[in-house]
């Protein structure tokens, strides 16, 4: 189910932009989660937005 949910989720992507699903170079912003933790990644956003 989540593979399909995937699917369908990349390829409503590329129908509407033209782009790769994934592609960080096709986002403003990107940040590993899973590198800086919950609470890092929350200040580094926070700070971003000040």
């Amino acid at each position: 189910m989540i593979n399909k949910n995937d699917r369908n989720r990349r390829n409503y992507y590329k129908s509407i932009t033209g782009k790769t699903w994934g592609m960080a170079e096709n986002y403003d912003f990107c940040i590993c989660s899973s590198y800086y933790g919950i609470d890092s990644t929350v200040e580094i956003i926070t700070g971003l937005l000040q």
